[in-house]
C-alpha cells in the first residue's frame, strides 16, 4: 500500500478518534465533579487527578492535596483531558 495512502487513512482514523473522544468527554464540562488528585503535573504549579469515570482532570493547586478527592470545576474539556479549577463547595 503506498505510503501517502497510509498517511491519509491514518489521519482520517485520528481525527475521527478525536471527535468521538472530545464529545464523550466534554459532556461533563461546566459541572464541578470529585476528582482525585493524583500528582504534581509536568506544568508548574498544576496538578493532575482523575474522575470517577478515569478521564483526566488538570488544575492549580498545592501538591499537598495529592492523595485526596477534591471538587473541581470542569473549565474546558480539551478532548481527552479538562482543564478545571478547585470549587470553593468543599
Amino acid at each position: 500500500m503506498p505510503e501517502e495512502v497510509v498517511k491519509e487513512r491514518f489521519d482520517r482514523l485520528l481525527a475521527l478518534v478525536h471527535e468521538k473522544a472530545s464529545a464523550a468527554c466534554s459532556r461533563f464540562e461546566g459541572q464541578t465533579l470529585p476528582v482525585l488528585v493524583e500528582e504534581k503535573n509536568r506544568s508548574e504549579g498544576l496538578l493532575t487527578g482523575r474522575l470517577g469515570s478515569n478521564l483526566l482532570v488538570h488544575f492549580p493547586g498545592p501538591p499537598e492535596l495529592i492523595g485526596q478527592i477534591v471538587p473541581v470545576f470542569l473549565k474546558e474539556c480539551k478532548g481527552f483531558y479538562y482543564l478545571g479549577e478547585i470549587s470553593e463547595e468543599r
